[in-house]
């Protein structure tokens, strides 16, 4: 998604599409409908908002819902066929109940943040009066000399 641009979906789309829409609208992305198409209007706010405050905590409630659905073998006093069955289960699950768990993790994690004035934070302007380097992003990671 490009910050500062316009951008199009197809209207014929179902209610998780349509949900979708709406948080993007709440993010800050302008979103306007025409005949068949929806067209969604960024900002960097817009996507900022998208990446750093809906987006990761969506992708860290997964890992959340997992590690608690499928804990590993012997720390929660499970042997390792009980852990490959809850792991087989899991991944049985619908998409929607996976889905439903990232996107109520977010919104309670965003929320807290957000209440405890952690979130929203300064953009980063200049990696390098931030004591950041490019090799900071670099895969794999390079250890600081």
């Amino acid at each position: 998604m490009a910050s500062g641009q316009s951008w199009w979906r197809s209207k014929s789309a179902g209610p998780g599409r349509a949900a979708e829409w709406d948080r993007l609208a709440l993010d800050g992305h302008v979103v306007t409908g025409a005949r068949s198409r929806i067209r969604f209007d960024s900002t960097l706010e817009a996507t900022r908002a998208t990446q750093l405050y809906r987006t990761l905590p969506h992708q860290i409630g997964h890992l959340v819902d997992y590690n608690v659905s499928v804990p590993e073998p012997d720390k929660a006093g499970i042997s390792g066929e009980q852990h490959l069955e809850l792991f087989n289960r899991y991944w049985q699950r619908p998409e929607r109940q996976n889905e439903e768990f990232a996107h109520r993790y977010a919104d309670e994690l965003r929320k807290h943040l957000a209440a405890s004035g952690r979130i929203p934070f300064p953009r980063i302007e200049s990696w390098e009066s931030d004591g950041l380097r490019e090799a900071d992003f670099a895969w794999p990671p390079r250890i600081r000399a």
